[in-house]
């Protein structure tokens, strides 16, 4: 038989040795806000403590007091500096606000560590698979609960043991502890619950610093509630497989029993959830092993200082871990619905998801569930604070673990015969998966942008996106002078940019995963274009785009003849335009003569008008035209400067002697002509008179 599990990954909340630099900008305020379920949140900026204190809570709808004993979320709050590579009390540099313990994050390291109550873990690992280790040997060696980590190191507990690994290497293990409860490591000890029915105790060099009993009949599964460490406290939950009564359990740092109470039940898979004094404890009820059968009481029992508040029942167990959002405890049943209580633990409703053991989450008043059991489908629900059913998805197997919340991405494992990791976005669109040709119960979880879970082949699998994202140039290289530079910078990535940052000249465009570049081409020659993007797991690339600005030509059209009566001044106009005859207004225009300037201005409308002297001889009269972003023009012309009398238009005598005789040969023809006309007058009379006679 497949044992069912539901793995908790609690806060891994402790100092790695050597700690982190603060990483702190002169002047600047920084404030943690760490809670004991995991929760993670962080604000800076120049106000003091208290506002930023007040900024977080108010943007991430967290209720809380301030005043004398500031509370949020009914925890009271301490505050830590950072210095000299640890948390001072009373520091004002960078000020840490949290519940109790010591402080794990850091400005430089701000997500040492996975929670599956954090809502601040960024991962969107494609399913890259960095490196894999195989516990144990034989049948009895998968891996049902959640791995927990920080930094470099990864703990797990299997069916063949409890292990601690670095970089994928075991340091060590502990044959005798095992089964599927998920580890708790707080002030560098690891507290672990195990099938022989004891709670365990160990420093991070494997040495045993306690062991006690929890469950006197123990069973198969024994221990596979996970502890939970609040301040000095550790809480963990029995289970017996007598058909009696378990307990909840209340122990000092060092195993001594603070106090006990009997809950007609057992905690089995699920594991409390405590929020301002009181543990809201899941009851799977009594289970009698000779007939593998479950009895009541089934539902939450809410405890405070060693005595129950009060019980909400359910018709069947409870096997998941309640979270408590909104002022309300919301958990799964296996009756086959998601339930949210009031703190006082009235119904405020419950909505039909199917029979489920995974423990919920929540993220930005939506609530991430998911239903099925072993050898069944499962589904994962988006559900809202109302509970109305957002959107769901079908999966071959049943969704039993933890739903693990990267914003703007959930994951999750299904357990199926090749089952794996999922990863969705927040609307329910599938955005990656990595199976594993074996059956995982085990729940994921995220630290430092590695994703970790388990198989039932005893199998830790460590995946990370190591792929940078890809940035893509749209748009032309080349442009003219003064032409409209429009450019579209695309960056993607397997699962989505986190944002997009170009520098073109003095311009910087943001966006997520996008940006537009308009501007004038008011440069000459080649402009680097340069963008950085970023993908959720901090993966950066850069890339760069070479734009050209190239000059315009200018032409030039001048009004010049090549002779002037010598020192006459003339008004001139020169005309300047470009390739494509337009006026170019504001061009710089100088005339020179024999090398000399004579005039200098700019075009007006692309005119430009000015006064040309003329002195008696021959010259070289040159225009030069410029203006930014064009070629310069030149334009030679010779000219020449004559006497008065050899003015342009005046009359030499070879040209008078020419006109004399031109005048002579027309009169010479009148003359001719009229000879002419006269001669034949004469005949005509003499013909006529001829006639004359003749008719007489």
């Amino acid at each position: 038989m497949k044992f069912q599990a539901i793995a908790l990954t609690l806060a891994v909340i402790m100092l790695i040795p050597g700690g982190f630099p603060a990483g702190r900008e002169e002047g600047i305020t920084t404030v943690l806000l760490e809670l004991p379920d995991g929760r993670v949140f962080w604000g800076s900026g120049m106000e003091n403590e208290t506002q930023i204190l007040t900024s977080i809570c108010e943007e991430n709808s967290l209720e809380y007091h301030l005043g004398n004993g500031t509370r949020v979320e009914g925890f009271s709050l301490e505050m830590y500096g950072w210095t000299g590579g640890s948390w001072k009390r009373g520091e004002k540099s960078d000020v840490v606000a949290f519940s109790s313990g010591v402080p794990v994050a850091t400005p430089e390291n701000r997500y040492p560590r996975f929670s599956p109550y954090s809502q601040l873990t960024y991962y969107s690992s494609g399913p890259t698979e960095l490196w894999n280790f195989t516990s144990g040997a034989g049948l009895l060696r998968g891996i049902d609960s959640t791995p927990v980590g920080f930094g470099e190191y990864v703990i797990f507990e299997s069916w063949s043991g409890l292990y601690v690994l670095k970089n994928g290497t075991l340091l060590w293990k502990n044959d005798s502890t095992k089964g599927f409860s998920t580890p708790y490591v707080k002030n560098n000890t690891i507290y672990v619950g195990s099938s022989d029915g004891f709670l365990y105790a160990f420093s991070l060099d494997g040495k045993l610093v306690f062991r006690f009993r929890v469950s006197n009949s123990p069973g198969y599964t024994g221990v596979s509630s996970s502890p939970i460490v609040v301040g000095d406290t550790v809480y963990i939950g029995g289970f017996e497989a007598d058909n009696s009564s378990a307990k909840l359990y209340a122990l000092t740092s060092n195993g001594t029993e603070l106090w006990n109470v009997s809950l007609n039940s057992t905690v089995y898979y699920g594991t409390p959830a405590y929020y301002n004094g009181t543990l809201f404890v899941p009851l799977a009820g009594k289970y009698n092993a000779s007939s593998g059968s479950w009895y009541p009481d089934f539902g939450i029992a809410a405890v405070k200082d060693g005595k129950i508040l009060w019980k909400y029942r359910t018709s069947q167990p409870v096997k998941s871990t309640p979270i408590v959002r909104e002022n309300s405890i919301i958990f799964t049943c296996t009756d086959g619905y998601v339930y949210r209580l009031s703190l006082d633990g009235t119904l405020l409703w419950r909505t039909r998801i199917g029979y489920s053991t995974s423990s919920p989450n929540y993220y930005n008043s939506t609530i991430f569930v998911g239903s099925g059991s072993f050898s069944s489908p499962g589904n994962i629900y988006a559900i809202d604070m109302q509970g109305h059913v957002l959107w769901n998805r079908s999966f071959a197997g049943g969704i039993q673990g933890s739903i693990s919340v990267a914003p703007p991405f959930i994951l999750f494992t299904v357990n199926e015969e090749r089952g794996g990791v999922y990863c969705l976005k927040m609307d329910g669109e599938e955005v990656w998966n990595f199976t594993t040709g074996n059956y995982v119960l085990s729940s994921p979880s995220i630290v430092n942008q590695v994703l970790y879970f388990g198989d039932d082949n005893g199998t830790l699998h460590a995946l990370a996106d190591t792929k940078a994202p890809k940035i893509k140039f749209e748009g032309a290289q080349f442009y003219k002078y003064g032409d409209e530079v429009d450019i579209v910078v695309m960056a993607s990535d397997n699962v989505g940019v986190r944002n997009l940052t170009v520098h073109a000249g003095d311009e910087i465009i943001s966006g997520v995963d996008s940006a537009h570049i308009q501007m004038v081409a008011n440069f000459t020659g080649e402009m680097e274009i340069t963008a950085l993007a970023e993908d959720y797991d901090g993966n950066v690339a850069t890339s760069s785009y070479s734009v050209f600005s190239y000059n315009r030509s200018l032409h030039i059209q001048a009004e010049i003849g090549e002779e002037y009566e010598e020192n006459e001044t003339v008004s001139t106009v020169i005309w300047v335009t470009d390739e494509d005859g337009n006026y170019v207004d504001g061009a710089s225009v100088s005339v020179y003569m024999d090398g000399k300037e004579i005039s200098e201005g700019r075009t007006v409308a692309g005119m430009y008008t000015f006064a040309l002297r003329v002195p008696r001889g021959e010259h070289t009269l040159k225009i030069v035209a410029k203006k930014e972003g064009y070629a310069q023009a030149e334009l030679t012309k010779e000219v020449r400067g004559v006497e008065k009398s050899e003015k342009p238009g005046g009359v030499d005598m070879g040209t008078a002697g020419l006109v004399l005789g031109l005048i002579l040969g027309i009169s010479l023809l009148a003359l001719a002509f009229a000879i002419l006309l006269r001669e034949r007058e004469r005949k005509y009379r003499e013909i006529t008179r001829e006639r004359m006679k003749d008719r007489k």
